[in-house]
Order: C-alpha cells, then structure tokens, then sequence
C-alpha cells in the first residue's frame, strides 16, 4: 500500500462497501463470503424497505455525510417480502431525483 493512499487495493482496485439486499439467508452467506474474499465490506438489508432505511443512515444522505455509513454499490434481490427490488430501486432513484440522496447510487439486480 503506497503512503497516499488509505485504502488498501483489493481484486477489485479498492475496498467496496457492499449493500447486499437479499432475504434469502444462504444466499447472504453465499454471497457474503466471496464479496469479502475479494476484500469488500458487506452490510446486509433483509428487504427493499430495510435498503431504504440503511440508505438513510449512509454518507449519501442529506445530513449524514459526517456520521453515515459508507455506501458504493448495493446488490438488490428482486423478489422478496416487505418491499421487492424494483420498488425499493424506484424509491431510490426518486430520492436521487430530489435531492435527498446525495449522489447516484449504482444498483446491481440479483435473482436467483
């Protein structure tokens, strides 16, 4: 790791902080898993509502740029309980067009 940098280089050219949404949990831990093999940092959502409410307590949220957690990509299931993926990914990309989140958000669609 060279001096400037402060992350350390991974499979993937740095540390990604993962949002997997999936409610199935082997697939959580399937996924989990390799994602850190390839030294990513996962924090798992349940649901699409679930998505939305770490979304809220994550760096691109207005107001939480100082205390948030830290959000790069989010894996989205695309049929689960609660909310499923396309609707928690419409929600997302409204909040986006508002303002609220801050910067866009890459959403990756998973199905089984």
């Amino acid at each position: 790791m060279s001096p400037q940098s402060s992350k350390p280089k991974t499979k993937f050219g740095r540390n990604w902080n993962i949002l997997l949404v999936e409610d199935n949990k082997i697939n959580q831990i399937v996924i989990t898993k390799w994602l850190e093999r390839c030294g990513c940092k996962i924090s798992i959502a349940n649901d699409g509502q679930k998505a939305l409410d770490f979304i809220e307590k994550s760096k691109i949220f207005t107001g939480m740029a100082e205390t948030g957690k830290d959000l790069d990509v989010v894996l989205m299931d695309w049929q689960m309980p609660v909310m499923g993926g396309n609707a928690a990914t419409r929600r997302i990309r409204e909040l986006e067009a508002q303002g609220v989140i801050l910067k866009h958000v890459p959403i990756i669609g998973m199905s089984a």
